[in-house]
């Protein structure tokens, strides 16, 4: 009945008006009714060119661009004068009509993709000032050089260019169309035609496979490239039917790896490296739906809600990123996180959520307001808000369920917090995320301590299946030297190798912690991994964290094999050796930056450690360094002697606090720890109690 009751009102309201919707869908049959009743007014009534501009914020971007934006406009405008056409060498035009590889798009001496992007380029800059006649003479020349090989090749080039194909063109299209001779239209609108034929293919591969993000990255380019052209007569022939089937697609399976959609809390299974070079990309997608279709993109909850991952997982001053391929990188250097943000949180200044207009406008003024100012994505962003808010949240704890994330933090506003991260996820380990579940990352004043290893150069290295991916390389519980939660699916993963974030702060008070009997703030994590061991025939495997503010990190690990003795082991990544001193060992990256570390257990442990390139796998694992060499530690506290159960506690005090160390007491059945005035232990059953 409610449903019905909706769709009512979906369709009263379309009849009324296609431009001031007030209903948002709350679930995905009213999604897929709303988008056909857009599509159809869409179709009936195609928008004005520029389409991609269109409404408040796109006549703000444009205001901004013919105004305090004219120092980037002047940068893009004088790359363009730099790298004509003429300048494309004989070998990359020979290459330009038998196929876009990689390597040519990428090719330092011709920069193709310089040449590639600047037809969208231009057409903006032309559209912002339309007396640059060479603006345009250069904008028909790169049209009539890139169009008539794609179409020759019936755009049969990889779904990675193809995407970009039918986004730069139909971009060129909307902002200078009218200005263009009818040889140039017809050029683009046979790109476009050639490369939208690949829509059905493309819905049929993501059906067969849905952990593709390469193809539902292209679904959403490719259906929002359509929607700034279609309408048009010169445009008739594009298959309307196939438009409608791809954009619903892309739409109602948003968001593809954030959990379920309409639960969604912004999480991003794939690392923090992958949700900002997708979700950079994904709001012009975004943008296109909002303005061109008036869909409310940005009420979906994972769209919506997407700036907490950004805050909780990317905050200002990060060393690296958290999980997945890519999350070992600095992206301060270069100011690249700048770049990446900035597209991001300038969509969220003006949110009708205050909470989260707050968090935006926040980290954008810590960024200091800093966008690329030579990329179109910089003059796309709308213009920065004005608001200078002291501090965009007092929670510093949270739980991105929908993912298995939980990310806690001493501050937000002091540049040197100390920032700790625990993943356990439901969605598995396929793509782009890791054999990872029940490990943690530890991070202190800008500095990494507990560390993801390895390094991400390509999905086709051996570094990557070999070591990258696998639970020995992050700090996690592996057995019998390296044996981990790799052993199904293979190094691609699967979704059903996943974890669970069983448990999450108690009781907590109005800044999210806990608070002991003796007062002492504190937070706690709780990750069951057993399914992502697969075939490893486990019957526990479990980690318990407690976060003892502000510098005291205890940690459990119970485990149990079901059928056979393992040699049970504790990874730790560090980028420095630990230095013995009494029972820890000290790990210090930089004068008054360090943690030191206890790991004990009821059974005697063999501490080893690996350094350098020569710790990327084992002999009987093969050796599988990346091209790069990455200097780090590999410690390996390892069981002595092989049992069926398995347990590990570890106490890490970041700076070697002068907290006093910790008492580490095992007793029948109960384990207990004890860091001055906090007392916490656990059951062999599972059971933790705080005093």
């Amino acid at each position: 009945m409610m449903l019905k009751k909706s769709l009512y009102l979906l369709t009263a309201l379309a009849c009324a008006s296609s431009t001031a919707l007030a209903v948002v869908p709350t679930n995905n049959q009213e999604e897929l009714a709303l988008i056909d009743l857009q599509m159809s007014s869409f179709e009936r009534s195609p928008p004005a060119h520029p389409r991609f501009v269109r409404g408040a914020q796109g006549e703000s971007i444009v205001a901004a661009a013919r105004g305090g934006r004219d120092p980037a406009v002047k940068v893009i405008a004088d790359r363009i004068a730099r790298w004509p056409t003429s300048r494309i060498s004989t070998d990359g035009l020979t290459a330009l009509k038998s196929d876009m590889t990689m390597d040519l798009w990428n090719h330092e001496k011709d920069k193709m993709s310089l040449h590639f992007e600047a037809i969208a380029e231009a057409a903006f800059l032309f559209y912002l000032d339309p007396t640059k006649a060479a603006l345009l003479a250069d904008l028909r020349s790169r049209i009539q050089l890139f169009g008539p090989a794609i179409v020759a090749r019936g755009c049969s080039d990889d779904i990675y260019f193809s995407r970009e194909y039918m986004r730069q063109f139909a971009l060129a299209y909307d902002f200078a169309g009218q200005n263009l001779a009818s040889g140039d239209v017809v050029i683009i609108k046979d790109v476009m035609k050639a490369c939208a034929a690949k829509l059905p293919g493309l819905l049929t591969t993501l059906q067969n496979h849905p952990d593709y993000a390469l193809g539902f990255n292209a679904l959403g380019k490719m259906s929002a490239a359509l929607l700034l052209v279609r309408g048009d007569a010169a445009f008739v022939d594009l298959s309307a039917e196939d438009h409608r089937r791809a954009l619903k697609a892309y739409i109602n399976r948003l968001p593809s790896w954030g959990g379920t959609d309409y639960l969604s809390d912004g999480g991003y299974s794939n690392g923090s490296s992958y949700f900002l070079y997708d979700t950079s990309e994904s709001v012009a997608i975004w943008d296109t739906f909002a303005r061109v279709l008036d869909y409310p993109i940005y009420e979906k909850p994972y769209v919506k809600n997407l700036p907490n991952f950004l805050l909780y997982n990317v905050p200002p001053n990060s060393p690296a990123g958290v999980f997945g391929d890519g999350a070992e990188v600095d992206r301060r250097a270069g100011g690249e996180t700048l770049y990446l943000t900035y597209p991001i949180v300038t969509r969220y200044t003006g949110s009708a959520n205050p909470g989260i207009a707050t968090l935006s406008q926040w980290y954008l003024k810590k960024n200091n307001g800093a966008g690329d100012q030579g990329r179109l994505s910089y003059l796309f962003s709308p213009p920065e808000s004005a608001a200078s808010p002291a501090s965009p949240t007092n929670i510093l704890s949270k739980n991105f369920s929908s993912v298995g994330v939980a990310a806690f933090h001493t501050s937000f506003n002091d540049v040197n917090r100390a920032s700790l991260y625990f993943r356990s996820g439901p969605m598995g380990s396929s793509n782009h995320a890791h054999h990872d579940h029940n490990s943690f990352l530890l991070y202190n004043k800008g500095q990494v301590l507990a560390m993801t290893s390895g390094r991400y150069e390509s999905t086709t290295e051996s570094h990557w299946g070999g070591y990258y991916k696998k639970t020995m390389a992050h700090n996690a519980i592996t057995y019998n030297d390296g044996q981990g939660q790799e052993l199904v699916g293979g190094s691609e993963g699967t979704r059903s190798e996943k974890g669970e974030i069983s448990y999450f702060n108690p009781n907590p008070d109005a800044n999210g912690l806990s608070t002991s009997p003796r007062g002492v703030k504190y937070d706690i994590v709780k990750g069951n991994a057993l399914n992502a061991y697969g075939t490893a025939n486990l019957s526990r495997a479990e980690r318990t964290m407690i976060f003892v503010r502000p510098s005291t990190i205890v940690i459990f690990d119970q485990l149990r094999s079901a059928n056979a003795n393992k040699k049970w082991e504790y990874n730790l990544h560090t980028p420095v050796t630990g230095k013995p001193v009494g029972d820890e060992y000290k790990f210090e990256t930089v004068p008054g930056t360090s943690m030191c570390v206890k790991v004990m257990s009821r059974s005697p442990l063999i501490r080893s450690e690996k350094s350098g390139t020569d710790s990327f796998g084992t002999d009987s694992l093969g050796s599988f360094p990346p091209k790069t060499p990455v200097t780090h530690f590999w410690n390996k506290f390892a069981y002595a002697n092989p049992t069926l159960d398995g347990l590990f506690v570890s106490v890490i005090r970041l700076d070697c606090s002068p907290t006093p160390i910790a008492n580490v007491a095992f007793f029948s059945g109960i384990t207990s720890v004890n860091v001055g005035n906090f007392d916490v232990s656990l059951t062999d059953a599972g059971v933790l109690q705080v005093k």
